[in-house]
């Protein structure tokens, strides 16, 4: 079985890559693959770098290389949900892209229809791996809104819950949706809370990112050892 990861940041891969047997590297442009065995898993991964165009040609690039038969994006991302607190976990049931416009008066009413639900067959495994790895007060099934700005302020913050009911945002999980669900390609979005999405995010995502990311990759590295 070949599953494919992307994460944006070499922080949020690191974990992953550390964790294979029979490691190799190749360079696809300025990005590097990495191809190894974690569990019964053959797994290609790949630090796309931030934002959606990144996201989208990596994940391409994985189904046309690699032919994985699912694909995860992992990594961290800002709260919105309210109820959410840095160093929660939120396993995706859907994504959605916050900042498409199709420039038309009923804009919000013909976005929220344009959630990617992931693979339930992932999802309930990702839970389950997090209860394994005593994570269970900190998991939460939810939603992933993607856009490419950063949130950093409760004006916006509280815009995107109001309007959308999403519970984090990142700027690459619904691209990485979009492109798996052209392809049939099973997908699923595993995001760490590392900043609140408001005025202190750089100082929160600077102060969690590495514990943030290393715990969104244990819930991957836990899927892929249970699998087979």
């Amino acid at each position: 079985m070949v599953i494919g990861v992307v994460a944006a940041l070499k922080e949020e891969i690191e974990p992953l890559v550390e964790t294979m047997n029979h490691v190799q590297s190749s360079k696809w442009g300025r990005r590097s693959i990495y191809e190894g065995v974690i569990g019964s898993c053959q797994v290609v991964a790949v630090a796309s770098g931030v934002g959606k165009v990144k996201a989208a040609a990596s994940t391409q690039h994985l189904i046309d290389e690699f032919a994985p038969e699912a694909i995860i994006c992992c990594g961290v991302a800002g709260a919105l949900n309210p109820k959410l607190k840095i160093g929660d976990i939120v396993i995706a049931e859907r994504a959605l892209q916050h900042d498409f416009d199709l420039g038309a008066p009923d804009l919000l009413k013909r976005l929220r229809k344009r959630w990617l639900k992931a693979d339930r067959v992932l999802v309930e495994l990702a839970v389950e791996t997090g209860k394994d790895l005593g994570f269970e007060h900190r998991i939460r099934l939810g939603r992933v809104l993607t856009g490419d700005q950063a949130i950093g302020t409760q004006e916006r913050r509280q815009w995107l819950w109001k309007n959308f009911r999403g519970d984090c945002v990142e700027m690459e999980g619904a691209a990485v949706a979009q492109v798996c669900h052209m392809n049939g390609t099973p997908f699923l979005i595993v995001r760490a809370i590392s900043d609140s999405a408001g005025e202190n995010l750089v100082k929160e995502f600077k102060q969690s990112l590495e514990k943030s990311a290393a715990d969104a990759a244990r819930v991957v590295l836990g899927m892929l050892d249970a699998w087979g």
